[in-house]
């Protein structure tokens, strides 16, 4: 169904520093009636960063944007930005639980 895709060193490179995130972001989630995997976007930072709120975007979610991962999937964990607000969340429910 999906394939395994090998990131560039370039690539992942610049996808951990965290260059920031462009507006052109589409993820595999489960949408319509029979709620099969498809991509869903374009989604603008904002969007993407709600939708981690959430929970709809994991960290083993898969992500593309045409400029920042060269149109190529890959998780969301790889994507600076997105995965420093997922871990910053799981912070924050770690202290309210204490």
């Amino acid at each position: 169904m999906f394939r395994r895709i090998v990131v560039n060193s370039a690539v992942r490179n610049d996808l951990v520093k965290g260059t920031g995130m462009s507006t052109d972001w589409f993820f595999i989630g489960r949408a319509g009636f029979f709620r099969r995997k498809k991509a869903i976007g374009p989604l603008s930072e904002t969007e993407v960063l709600s939708r981690i709120d959430a929970g709809e975007i994991l960290p083993q979610t898969l992500m593309r944007s045409e400029k920042k991962t060269r149109d190529r999937w890959v998780e969301m964990k790889k994507v600076g930005p997105a995965f420093a607000h997922f871990q910053k969340l799981q912070e924050e429910k770690q202290g309210e639980a204490t």
